[in-house]
Order: C-alpha cells, then sequence, then structure tokens
C-alpha cells in the first residue's frame, strides 16, 4: 500500500462517502436498510447546522476509508468524548493499519475541537471481525448498558 492521506471531508466528497457507507452496508448484510443518500449527507455533515463530521483516508487519490463521527458528553465521566458512527476501510486497505489511523485521527481532531476524553462506537452484533479489531485496540463492552433505537413515529404515540 503506498502512502494514506487522512483528511476533512468536503461537500464534494459526499458521492465517495455515499460509496464507501453503502459498501459498509453490503459487507455486514445491511443494504436494503442503507438508505442514506447524498442530499442528507451534505446537509448534516456540511450544512450550518452540522450534525456529525468525517476524515476521509486516500490513497493515490482514491478514497479507501472514512470515519463518521459526533461529540458527546458523558455525564458518568464528567467528560467530552466522541462517537464513531461508521469506519469503514475498503476491503483491498484492509490488514494495514488504516482503520487505526483513522480511529487516531478522529481522536486528535475531537480532543482538540472539543476536549475528547474518550471513544464510543457501536458495532453491528454479526460483525465478528470488527469485533476482534476493535477489542484488539483496548475497547470493550460497556458493562449494564444496552442500546435501545425508536423512530420518531414510535415516539410520535400517545402513551398509554
Amino acid at each position: 500500500m503506498s502512502k494514506v492521506e487522512i483528511r476533512a471531508a468536503t461537500p464534494d466528497d459526499v458521492p465517495v462517502m455515499h460509496r464507501l457507507l453503502g459498501e459498509l452496508a453490503d459487507f455486514v448484510g445491511d443494504s436494503e436498510q442503507y438508505t442514506g443518500n447524498v442530499n442528507s449527507f451534505r446537509r448534516h455533515g456540511f450544512g450550518p447546522d452540522r450534525i456529525f463530521h468525517t476524515l476521509l483516508a486516500e490513497e493515490s487519490g482514491n478514497a479507501v476509508g472514512l470515519v463518521n463521527y459526533f461529540p458527546e458528553y458523558s455525564t458518568w465521566l464528567g467528560t467530552p468524548g466522541v462517537y464513531i458512527l461508521d469506519l469503514v476501510v475498503s476491503r483491498g486497505a484492509r490488514g494495514g493499519g488504516l482503520g487505526r489511523a483513522l480511529l487516531r485521527e478522529t481522536m486528535t481532531q475531537a480532543a482538540a475541537a472539543w476536549d475528547a476524553r474518550y471513544v464510543r462506537l457501536g458495532v453491528h452484533g454479526h460483525n465478528e471481525s470488527a469485533m476482534r479489531f476493535y477489542r484488539g485496540l483496548g475497547f470493550r463492552e460497556s458493562a449494564g448498558e444496552s442500546v435501545l433505537i425508536a423512530d420518531a413515529s414510535a415516539l410520535a404515540k400517545p402513551t398509554a
């Protein structure tokens, strides 16, 4: 692998982001659930009310990975952190340390911008290779926590 450059994504990178996230959806077997689109990514990742950040990894001008992240705060720890929403490394670029480099750069950026002191992320339950990768870096499952999700329609229902 030649030299890889990691840089902040720009609005012009949105189609590449969409493609890489599609690769991730295919890899984890969730391509039917992947409904993200370039307009939403542009609006929420680069608009005036930006709610996530993206770092893009390029090798010889070709995108080979990305990380999407946003700030969070732990009242338990009393400190800011960073939540990794997506970490994607293209199949041909895996095994060379790119995932670790993307995580390191994310933490460097977040620590500088938000004084982040920890990283939190979720992993698809059947993505064993990702679980091994993260555990190898020192990540551990958060004891006593389960991730729950509800869409807006569920929250709009009147309570019983």
